[in-house]
């Protein structure tokens, strides 16, 4: 099996460990070197993020669709710009890769910019303390939101799905 094969087989399953496994990782870091004091209403606020969070799995894992599969079927039919005959394996990486950082910022942006957006992204901008729950503090909508105005970039830049 490939590298290529590998990661569209067990991609979505290393993901998952990799978050369970480096959000406590540095929660832990948190805890130890302090950047301010810890205030009091601490574990109110994860468990109120954690909840959050727990149901934007289940959000996501509902999602008929992904970024990946948009990928998967951009490739197999030949869509997008990076599916083009001649494009080499590793610009088509690199290119993803930049891409794809320019989707979340777009999206991000217009999060702030549109008051629409803005109504479910300011969710994550108003925990009162900054840590690392806070990058977990999404509103459901959000995800949502930034799937449907991704997928038609995913699918005419031809992301690589790996």
């Amino acid at each position: 099996m490939n590298y290529t094969d590998w990661i569209q087989q067990h991609g979505e399953t290393l993901q998952v460990i990799l978050f369970f496994s480096l959000f406590p990782a540095l929660a832990v870091l948190e805890r130890l070197i302090p950047r301010r004091p810890a205030t009091a209403d601490r574990r109110e606020r994860w468990r109120a993020n954690l909840r959050l969070t727990l149901v934007n799995i289940v959000v996501i894992l509902s999602l008929p669709v992904s970024f990946i599969m948009a990928a998967l079927w951009a490739e197999a039919q030949g869509w997008g710009l990076l599916n083009l005959p001649g494009v080499p394996a590793s610009l088509g990486l690199l290119a993803t890769l930049l891409l794809r950082g320019f989707i979340s910022w777009g999206t991000h942006l217009l999060n702030h910019k549109v008051p629409a957006l803005w109504r479910f992204h300011r969710v994550h901008h108003l925990d009162t303390e900054l840590d690392v729950s806070s990058t977990v503090r999404f509103h459901p909508v959000e995800f949502v939101l930034s799937l449907i105005m991704g997928l038609p970039l995913v699918v005419v830049f031809g992301l690589t799905p790996w």
